[in-house]
């Protein structure tokens, strides 16, 4: 299909048109140099070359310097292969010819990405019925860790807040001598550090079957705005749908490293560093010890451990709406 940025496409019609060009010497009306008086109608494409393949002349500058440019329409319904540079010093609408090029390109990508998640629904529902189960399994155990042991959650919960490192504070004496040589006692505290806050997301999110059910809905909304392919999207509604994507996926993002936390914040190592931390902070006076599987009260009134075969889900669901944002998914550790 032939492109011409001053009209507009269907979402059928954009679907199917052809914007990499990758015989751009091949296409018709093609001429080497820029006539006299001619003007730049607009930028039907872009065209790549591979390495292999000699590069392409320019007929701005009559070099053949690229492997990656444009193809323009003149008004004398000639075409033209042009590099930006050339492109810029020859035309002064080249930079709007550019835009409205790039918009069209952007629209045809959003399109294919609604194409593509469309194409793996059953699948992301399926993804979604397993991350359900795991914010189930991190909500119960969120839930009954601060109701048993608020002092010690809220504690966790500040140091995650706050820089996500466990420190307390060490009382020292301080010995100075005064300039008549007798000495001086006083003390200060100083800030000891006892390591990261194991599993720091699970303090991050908050109501995680709520995220999980809203991020749902929010996908199944956006399929359902994409069932239009012989109406015409506007980019101002494109760009709101991006939007509400790619807040979705940092939301479920953010999620995922809280599920990943979880069997962090409960590996045997990390219940010993959070039980000694508590016993050297004043208000929580080390009333905890650790078990198996979690940790006890010392009273025996109250504990917490992780779900027995709880394991958190892979990164499928995320990689599937990838695509979404136009970006790589970021992969974070707990």
């Amino acid at each position: 299909m032939t492109l011409d940025t001053s009209r507009q496409y269907t979402d059928k019609e954009l679907r199917s048109a052809q914007f990499l060009c990758a015989k751009p010497e091949a296409q018709d009306n093609l001429i080497g140099t820029l006539p006299e008086g001619a003007d730049l109608v607009r930028l039907e494409n872009l065209y790549a070359v591979s390495a292999a393949t000699p590069k392409v002349r320019c007929a701005g500058c009559g070099s053949r310097l690229h492997r990656h440019g444009f193809t323009g329409l003149l008004s004398t319904g000639q075409r033209v292969l042009l590099g930006s540079t050339c492109g810029a010093k020859a035309f002064g609408s080249w930079e709007i010819a550019k835009r409205e090029l790039d918009g069209l390109r952007g629209r045809q990508y959003y399109l294919a990405a609604i194409d593509r998640l469309t194409e793996n629904a059953d699948a992301i529902e399926r993804e979604f019925d397993l991350w359900l189960g795991c914010a189930t399994a991190l909500d119960a155990t969120v839930a009954q860790f601060r109701a048993g042991m608020p002092d010690l959650f809220n504690a966790l919960w500040g140091s995650a807040r706050r820089g996500g490192q466990l420190t307390s504070l060490k009382r020292v004496q301080v010995r100075t001598i005064r300039q008549d040589g007798s000495m001086r006692l006083t003390t200060r505290d100083d800030v000891v550090g006892h390591g990261a806050v194991p599993g720091k997301a699970v303090f991050e999110v908050e109501r995680a079957h709520w995220t999980t059910q809203t991020a749902r809905a929010a996908i199944r909304d956006l399929l359902r705005a994409g069932d239009n392919p012989n109406g015409i999207t506007a980019e101002a509604e494109l760009q709101a749908r991006k939007a509400r994507a790619e807040a979705t996926v940092r939301s479920l993002e953010e999620l995922h490293t809280a599920f990943e936390g979880l069997p962090a914040l409960f590996a045997p190592a990390s219940l010993s560093m959070i039980v000694d931390w508590s016993k050297k902070v004043g208000h929580l006076k080390g009333a905890y010890r650790k078990t198996p599987t979690g940790l006890v009260r010392d009273d025996g009134a109250a504990s917490v451990s992780l779900s027995t075969g709880y394991a958190p889900p892979s990164h499928e669901l995320l990689d599937l709406l990838q695509d979404m944002t136009g970006r790589n998914v970021n992969r974070r550790a707990a």
